[in-house]
């Protein structure tokens, strides 16, 4: 979710501001109508690296031909 707050706003609740953040949000801070500033919470999601062939075995072609790559002769 992302709020918008005037930066004269932000300096008097800055504490309570942090403390409700959420993963994923973001504060803009604005002065005189214009964005200078945006603090966004980490994500709470940690992401694993991903690993070349760890979805190996899990698609099984119903036919075995070569007929569906004709078009794609210059890829291979």
């Amino acid at each position: 979710m992302t709020t918008t707050m005037a930066l004269e706003d932000v300096l008097i609740t800055l504490p309570e501001l942090i403390d409700r953040l959420m993963p994923g949000d973001e504060v803009v801070l604005t002065r005189n109508r214009l964005a200078i500033a945006k603090i966004v919470s980490e994500s709470a999601e940690v992401r694993k690296a991903r690993t070349p062939g760890s979805c190996k075995g899990m698609i099984t072609l119903a036919v075995e031909d070569d007929e569906h790559l004709v078009g794609f002769a210059d890829y291979r």
